[in-house]
């Protein structure tokens, strides 16, 4: 049984997309693919995925799992949640590097 939880990607232009992924093994680089090719940039290697960590973004390894940089409350509800309209979104940023 996958782990699913929910994950806001916030764009430059304010647009926000709700991926729900499984919260173990989705890195962000599968992440970061998903959201260039929802918004048909080809230009891609000026931007990044980051995460707010103690109030400054940063910018996140293509190889990281994504669950290193969750709140712990996204990582439990993930796994014990039964309805996806319960599940807890924790929020990630395109931003330009």
């Amino acid at each position: 049984m996958l782990n699913r939880g929910t994950v806001k990607i916030l764009l430059l232009n304010g647009k926000v997309y709700n991926i729900v992924c499984d919260s173990i093994s989705t890195t962000a680089f599968k992440i970061f693919n998903a959201i260039i090719r929802a918004e048909l940039i080809h230009e891609n290697y000026i931007l990044g995925l980051c995460a707010l960590i103690g109030g400054d973004f940063v910018f996140l390894p293509s190889d990281l799992k994504i669950y290193k940089v969750a709140p712990q409350i996204w990582i439990h509800s993930s796994s014990n949640k039964k309805q996806p309209s319960e599940n807890i979104a924790f929020t990630l940023y395109l931003r330009i590097k």
